[in-house]
């Protein structure tokens, strides 16, 4: 990266390893950091807003500094963290000046937009030598805290006394964040969200390594990959407010409703409520993913390969049955990985497009990839001519200059 020899903030991307479309539902899923991700320099300047530009000149553009500031595209996401640090921490932000560099595949599923969202808000608060933390600090007290502040920052929802707004316009959860910030080097960890906790850390099985295939389906968060994406997380919400009903007791999300009720999808269908089965279809899909992040989660700490690639694989048959939220080049991928010599692989991210991961031989990847690829474009020309395959090893969380170890 061009500003790497500069002293930057980095913030990494994240693999999802298991977990898909459980955070904002309360469960949990194993992630790890990816190794690549931002670097971000944040100056205070004698300008008039806050300037945003990469390193290599290509985007560059300068927002105003206030509560109602909007822009579209990717400054979509340097607007929302500038209004909620308005609302949230009035009169701090000064005129500055953030660069940024990339060798994270954006819109592949390794959650870029969060990480680009996590950068400029440490950007900014490194051009203001800390001011921001010093203003949330009584709420955000720590860097859990900040990931779980950070996602109501993207999703618009308050976080404590820090008032929310309309975020980017996805309604999602905080594991992206908590991956981004909180993962270890070489560890694949197990949160579970709303509230946090760390349920889990382990080793990736030795003489394995991650090759990630971007599709070339872009999983943009916008238009109808939002909606879609938005009503995964809307059903989640119904169904457990059709459960509470049904059952006459207060449920927050799916993981009070299952903890309660381990029929809750039964219970559910039976509501008498519009579009029930559809509601108790997305409790099962809810359940049976969480089911494969517990059976994961035995097998990593076990050291026991195959039942967590027998996981994996269920995961994927969960999201490919109930989920509904893989497309033609995902599922391809995802079933052909073993036939070319990978353990067990696994569609991750919002979905609607996005990447695969596959576990790999070390000793392997170069063939395995050569022979993945090829597959993929016969099966898949037009996708395939934008897709990217990489190599990616478990990553520490984000770390660098300015006040990230400070959270």
């Amino acid at each position: 990266m061009p500003i790497a020899d500069e002293p930057s903030i980095f913030v990494p991307g994240r693999i999802e390893v298991l977990g898909k479309h459980t955070d904002y539902a309360g469960g949990a899923s194993i992630t790890c950091a990816t190794t690549r991700g931002f670097r971000i320099v944040g100056r205070a300047s004698a300008g008039h807003g806050v300037r945003v530009r990469s390193a290599d000149g290509r985007l560059d553009a300068t927002l105003d500094i206030g509560p109602d500031v909007h822009a579209p595209g990717w400054l979509n996401y340097v607007a929302t963290v500038v209004r909620r640090v308005e609302r949230n921490a009035p009169g701090v932000l000064g005129p500055c000046d953030l660069v940024f560099d990339s060798d994270l595949e954006p819109a592949a599923g390794m959650s870029s937009s969060s990480a680009f969202l996590i950068a400029v808000f440490l950007g900014l608060d490194e051009a203001c030598e800390g001011r921001i933390r010093a203003a949330i600090g009584d709420t955000v007290h720590s860097l859990p805290a900040l990931a779980e502040y950070l996602a109501c920052v993207e999703n618009g929802a308050s976080y404590g006394r820090l008032a929310g707004e309309r975020g980017v316009g996805t309604a999602g959860g905080s594991q992206d964040h908590t991956a981004i910030l909180c993962s270890g080097a070489g560890r694949l960890r197990r949160f579970r969200y709303a509230p946090y906790a760390e349920e889990g850390s382990w080793p990736l099985f030795p003489g394995l390594s991650f090759v990630v295939a971007a599709s070339g389906v872009e999983a943009v968060k916008t238009g109808a990959a939002m909606e879609a994406y938005n009503r995964a997380s809307r059903l989640a919400r119904e169904a457990a407010a059709a459960w509470s009903r049904a059952a006459g007791l207060p449920a927050r999300h799916l993981a009070d409703v299952l903890a309660a009720d381990p029929d809750a999808a039964h219970t559910v269908a039976r509501s008498g409520v519009a579009g029930a089965e559809e509601l108790a279809r997305r409790v099962g899909a809810f359940a049976a993913e969480m089911a494969c992040v517990d059976a994961a989660s035995s097998a990593l700490a076990a050291g026991d390969a195959a039942a967590f690639a027998e996981a994996a694989r269920e995961s994927q048959g969960v999201a490919e049955r109930m989920l509904g939220n893989q497309v033609p080049e995902t599922i391809r991928l995802a079933g052909t990985a073993e036939r070319y010599g990978a353990l067990c692989a696994s569609a991750f991210g919002a979905g609607f497009g996005g990447s695969v991961w596959a576990l790999v031989p070390a000793v392997d990847v170069s063939r395995f990839v050569d022979a993945w690829r090829a597959d993929h474009a016969a099966a898949h020309p037009a996708a395939a001519a934008r897709a990217r395959f990489v190599t990616e090893a478990p990553g520490p969380g984000a770390t660098g200059t300015g006040g990230v170890a400070a959270w």
